[in-house]
């Protein structure tokens, strides 16, 4: 609709353009030379770090070799690009795999419609409810699931006095538990609108495969927006500091019931998980993140 309104222009292949300033979303996409790439005649390049080189800590997994990305950037554009991290975690990361040349101070979080996502009260729902809700929602991958049975189980509170309900689908859990515990609701994946899933939970816990980098967490900071503590393994607190709690998966359980049994402490958390997300993850956050880039004023783009 911008496109056709003018508002926004598509720049066709082997095009030259003039612009202040390149930014790219997603770091895979320059791994190779890019066919009939437009041609840019601008100041700055920067590249968004949603995606870490490789998925795994131990390196695993390759991604991308950000040496090769940087030679493709400068052969394609003629500049050597900037790279924004999305996470406290990423840019630690960065910096201590020593390819990215030029990692930035600036955090450029994932951004989300806080008006919408944020519009409910805060509840605590021990009055009305006999047993606490707990829930995730994520793709089912290797990467989203603790490798070791007991962790996995203890993380997801099996067989605890709750119920556990998972969006996304548990094929790849079941092949390390072996059978779906008696008090686990799964969902298959697009089966349900996440906001509506996520009201309905009273706490969110987020427990991926222990070698695998998790960059953010977007259906993390939709629990946070939504109003519910959220509860994750100790290696998001660069990413989400005081806004989540955080418990190694055997402690998981007693997280949520110190929360479920004192209604200050869960509001609190709630309060602080939806402050984090509409401090750093609003939409109007992008006005301020161009003009941090010296590319626009902030009363240029309201």
């Amino acid at each position: 609709q911008l496109a056709q309104e003018g508002t926004v222009k598509l720049i066709a292949p082997g095009e030259v353009v003039r612009v202040d300033a390149v930014i790219v979303g997603y770091p895979v996409i320059l791994k190779h030379p890019i066919d009939l790439a437009p041609r840019f005649e601008a100041d700055k390049f920067f590249i968004i770090v949603n995606q870490m080189a490789s998925r795994l800590y131990n390196g695993g997994d390759v991604q991308y070799d950000p040496d090769a990305v940087e030679r493709n950037v400068r052969r394609l554009f003629g500049m050597t690009p900037r790279w924004i991290p999305i996470s406290g975690l990423v840019r630690r990361l960065m910096l201590a795999d020593g390819r990215y040349q030029s990692v930035l101070p600036w955090i450029w979080n994932p951004l989300i419609d806080t008006d919408s996502w944020c519009a409910g009260e805060l509840r605590w729902r021990v009055n009305t409810r006999r047993r606490p809700v707990i829930g995730r929602h994520a793709r089912d991958h290797y990467t989203k699931w603790p490798s070791d049975a007991d962790a996995l189980r203890s993380a997801y509170c099996a067989d605890r006095p709750c119920e556990v309900r998972l969006l996304g689908g548990i094929r790849f859990a079941l092949n390390i538990v072996n059978k779906a515990p008696g008090n686990w609701r799964a969902h298959a994946f697009g089966s349900l609108e996440p906001v509506n899933f996520l009201r309905d939970l009273d706490f969110f816990v987020h427990y991926p495969h222990e070698d695998y980098i998790e960059e953010f967490g977007r259906a993390i900071i939709e629990a946070m927006a939504v109003g519910i503590p959220v509860i994750l393994p100790p290696s998001f607190a660069d990413t989400f500091g005081d806004a989540a709690c955080y418990a190694m998966p055997q402690d998981v359980w007693s997280t949520v019931l110190a929360l479920w049994h004192d209604q200050e402490a869960y509001l609190k958390q709630a309060h602080k998980g939806r402050l984090f997300v509409m401090e750093h993850c609003a939409w109007r956050q992008l006005a301020e993140r161009i003009a941090q880039a010296g590319i626009l004023k902030v009363s240029q783009l309201q």
